[in-house]
């Protein structure tokens, strides 16, 4: 996989600075395994919730409108330090590279203090019709979607 330069902001790659969204999580029971440590499915469900919603609020449809569907294709995900039930989180992510049917993101999970627990370096996303058809975004959407949001 081609390595992208950050520091770029041609060609669809945006400043490794700039986030597109961000959301607070509280760790709740149902998150912590018989460790009291945050099971991997929690970071993967904060990592979808914060990926749709900035879609959301980047004006795409809702996630089960029927009108088009992103799908996660491939994911990979460093877990830097654990985290313990009743933790409060700042998940925060931004786009790396949009295509012309898919987009590249990177998801961080920190603790308040700033300390990164989790990284989602590279998570591939593709865009489909309501008919399951790969679809391309319209240069309208990728607009949207490489534009900072405030939260």
């Amino acid at each position: 996989m081609q390595q992208l330069d950050d520091s770029s902001k041609s060609d669809g790659v945006v400043d490794s600075g700039l986030w597109h969204h961000q959301t607070t999580e509280t760790v709740r029971w149902s998150d912590v395994d018989r460790l009291g440590h945050v099971n991997h499915l929690a970071y993967l469900r904060w990592c979808e919730d914060v990926r749709n919603e900035h879609a959301v609020k980047a004006g795409l449809p809702e996630p089960g409108s029927g009108q088009y569907s992103q799908v996660v294709v491939s994911m990979t995900v460093d877990y830097l330090a654990p985290i313990n039930f009743g933790a409060i989180v700042q998940v925060k992510m931004r786009i790396e590279k949009i295509g012309k049917s898919s987009l590249r993101s990177i998801t961080e999970i920190c603790e308040p203090s700033g300390r990164t627990c989790a990284r989602v370096s590279t998570t591939t996303v593709m865009c489909f019709d309501a008919s399951g058809q790969k679809r391309l975004w319209t240069e309208a959407e990728k607009s949207i979607l490489m534009a900072p949001i405030s939260n």
